[in-house]
């Protein structure tokens, strides 16, 4: 029997589910959003992956251009092409951590602080950069003969 005080009773089919749930999502709809998270997944991913190939990148691509100078050359190019992306893969916990506290503030609707998180990030990485870039001018040649470096491949080019 239904209550006529109540718009719905237990046997009425306008609503299927529990109390509270939301309305059945059309196919279509579900379609359009999935296409929709798609496109900001692939928006993010494309400079992701950009990033994350370019520094092998360029070490290939000198790597072919300084093939052709001299086997001392090369052979100091790859020693500093292995610092180099040693250094960067351990400095990369800044990007990680601060990427995912920006994201996390900026989620929560704290767009100022999320932008301060980013700008106080960059200026962390300025520092560090500033301190390993020093260390490794200062460490240079005992780094390179630690490498393995013997000959002309350890000692800087002479100016022409």
């Amino acid at each position: 029997m239904r209550d006529e005080g109540n718009e719905h009773s237990e046997h009425d089919s306008s609503h299927s589910g529990p109390v509270g749930a939301a309305a059945p999502v059309p196919a279509a709809a579900t379609a359009l959003s999935r296409r929709s998270v798609y496109r900001q997944i692939t928006a993010l991913a494309i400079p992701t992956f950009g990033q994350l190939i370019a520094e092998p990148a360029f070490v290939m691509i000198d790597t072919a251009i300084v093939g052709h100078i001299s086997d001392a050359a090369m052979a100091g190019l790859s020693i500093g092409s292995t610092v180099v992306l040693t250094t960067v893969g351990l400095c990369v916990f800044l990007a990680y951590g601060t990427t995912s506290k920006v994201a996390q503030l900026m989620g929560a609707g704290k767009r100022k602080e999320g932008m301060e998180v980013g700008i106080d990030g960059m200026w962390l990485a300025f520092g560090i950069g500033i301190v390993v870039c020093a260390l490794l001018v200062a460490f240079s040649t005992p780094l390179c003969h630690l490498m393995g470096a013997r000959g002309p491949s350890s000692s800087p080019p002479a100016s022409t």
